[in-house]
C-alpha cells in the first residue's frame, strides 16, 4: 500500500503546493502493508461458550476491519468467552456515516444511515432469528454515531430501536461482570500500572467515563489517567488531515501529559 501510495502522494503535493501540508499528513498515515484479508472475521452466528447470557451484534465497520482486523477477532473471542452469542452481519452496510456527519454533510450521512438500516433491520426486528439485545462497534467514534441514528432518521422506528441497543464494548463488559467474572490470562493484570486515555467519542459521544476503568481494574490493573483527560489527542476523525499542524500540536501535548 505505502510503496505505491506514498510516491503518488508526494507527486500530488508538488503539483498542488497549496494543499501540500494536508497531503503530507495523509501520506504519513498510509500504512506500508495491510493485514491479510483472511484475518477478518467472517459473517455468521457464533455461539456463546457455556450458558448464553446475551445476544450481541458485532458490527465490523469499514476502516478498522481492513487496517486492524485483529481487534474485532479478539472482541469476538472475548464476548463468546463471557456468555455472548455473537452475530456478525454480512458487510453489506459499509461506512456508518460518522465522517460526513461530523463534516456537516447531513444528506450523505442520512443516506449512509438508511443503507445501514436496510442491512441491519433484522437485528432489531422483534421475532427475527437474528434479533439481538446489544449492538457493539469496537471503534467508539462509529458507535457513538450509531447512537444518533434515531435523531438522524426520526421517522424510521428501526433507527430508534437500533440506537437504543448500541453500547461500547467497555459498557457491555462492565454489565457482564455482574453476571460472570471477567476471565483474563494468568499473566495479565496482577498490579501492573496502566495508563488509560479515553477517546473523546467515548467520553463525550457515549458520555461514558467510568466503565473502561472499572473493567481494567477488575482485570487486575492499577489504572492511571493523564492530565486533562478530556482533551483531544489530535486525531478527531478528519481534522488530523484538514488541520494537520493543529492536530500534531494536540498529539504532542497529549503524549507529554
Amino acid at each position: 500500500v505505502g510503496r505505491w501510495g506514498r510516491p503518488l502522494l508526494r507527486l500530488a503535493a508538488r503539483l498542488l503546493p497549496r494543499h501540500a501540508p494536508r497531503i503530507a499528513a495523509l501520506a504519513r498515515m498510509v500504512p506500508a502493508t495491510l493485514p491479510s484479508a483472511r484475518a477478518a472475521i467472517k459473517p455468521g452466528t457464533y455461539g456463546a461458550e457455556g450458558v448464553e447470557i446475551r445476544r450481541v451484534a458485532l458490527l465490523t465497520g469499514c476502516v478498522q476491519a481492513v487496517l486492524a482486523p485483529d481487534i474485532d477477532t479478539a472482541t469476538l473471542r472475548l464476548l463468546r468467552r463471557h456468555g455472548c452469542t455473537v452475530v456478525v452481519p454480512p458487510p453489506a452496510a459499509g461506512c456508518c456515516g460518522a465522517l460526513p456527519h461530523h463534516l456537516g454533510k447531513g444528506a450523505p450521512a442520512r443516506v449512509l444511515a438508511q443503507r445501514n438500516l436496510g442491512a441491519w433491520r433484522e437485528l432489531v426486528r422483534t421475532g427475527s432469528a437474528l434479533a439481538v439485545d446489544t449492538l457493539v462497534m469496537t471503534a467508539s467514534g462509529c458507535g457513538s454515531h450509531l447512537k444518533d441514528y434515531g435523531h438522524l432518521l426520526p421517522d424510521d422506528p428501526a433507527a430508534a430501536a437500533l440506537a437504543s441497543r448500541v453500547k461500547d464494548l467497555s459498557q457491555l463488559l462492565d454489565e457482564l461482570s455482574a453476571t460472570t467474572p471477567l476471565r483474563v490470562a494468568p499473566n495479565i493484570g496482577n498490579g501492573l500500572i496502566l495508563a488509560w486515555q479515553s477517546p473523546c467519542s467515548l467520553q463525550h459521544g457515549f458520555n461514558e467515563k467510568s466503565a473502561p476503568i472499572k473493567v481494567l481494574q477488575a482485570c487486575g490493573f492499577e489504572v492511571r489517567q493523564p492530565q486533562n483527560p478530556h482533551l483531544c489527542c489530535g486525531s478527531a476523525g478528519t481534522y488530523n488531515l484538514l488541520q494537520p499542524a493543529f492536530a500534531e500540536r494536540l498529539g504532542r501535548d497529549k503524549a507529554q501529559a
